[in-house]
């Protein structure tokens, strides 16, 4: 990891990760860099080979940052969004799985994980369009103690092997205290190739007041956020 500052005509380094006082490296042997996220004086990163490394890094001083704290979990997670100061959530993929997870960032020092929710159990194999892009993802602070978020999932099956596309609605309350945080989730939107629509192209969403959007290239579909089994093809 490098640190730049902009002393024209060109960038300069002015710290890393490893150094020769901090020599300890980003990742294990054969390990992938998945997931990474700055914010503030804090960098997070996901590296993954069988478990899911997750390193806080500490940047406060951009001439010698450094290795805070660190958390082995099974899976690993692409995409990270700050829930609050004190909370971060992944999305990634645990087993076959798509998965959410939630980690307690009081301590830089001392991160740990409030747990996962694999999405979901009905299917053989899932994925999140938002594990490697941000814009399929849709969070809404609706008010300082409850946050709202929606996250597509594709994947098929396990009865029919049907492919089907998903659209998962969550409400986290007390954001801002890993101790108190709850998630709930009023269910999800669905679609199936025996619906007759398209399920290809780019997801996007949009949750204004207690109605949901979600596009699907070019299908709309439409339903109220207390009630999104009853979504319907927008005309």
């Amino acid at each position: 990891m490098f640190i730049l500052t902009n002393r024209k005509p060109a960038l300069s380094i002015v710290g890393q990760l490893p150094n020769d006082q901090r020599p300890d490296e980003l990742g294990k042997p054969n390990e992938d860099l998945y997931g990474v996220r700055f914010i503030g004086d804090r960098g997070y990163l996901v590296t993954f080979e069988r478990t899911d490394p997750l390193y806080v890094i500490d940047l406060t001083d951009a001439s010698d940052p450094k290795i805070a704290g660190t958390l082995e979990i099974p899976g690993f997670s692409n995409f990270l969004h700050p829930v609050s100061e004190s909370v971060l959530m992944g999305i990634g993929q645990i087993g076959q799985l798509a998965k959410i997870e939630f980690f307690d960032v009081a301590d830089l020092t001392a991160p740990l994980s409030l747990g996962a929710i694999a999405l979901d159990s009905t299917m053989d194999y899932s994925y999140s369009p938002a594990e490697w892009n941000r814009k399929a993802f849709t969070y809404w602070r609706r008010a300082e103690d409850q946050h709202r978020m929606a996250i597509p999932v594709e994947g098929y099956l396990k009865d029919s092997w049907q492919w089907v596309s998903r659209l998962y609605l969550f409400e986290i309350n007390n954001p801002a205290d890993p101790a108190a945080l709850t998630l709930t989730t009023p269910g999800y939107l669905s679609v199936t190739e025996q619906d007759g629509l398209s399920l290809w192209g780019e997801q996007r969403s949009i949750l204004h007041e207690d109605a949901v959007f979600w596009v699907i290239g070019q299908e709309v579909i439409t339903s109220l956020w207390g009630n999104p089994s009853q979504a319907v093809r927008a005309e």
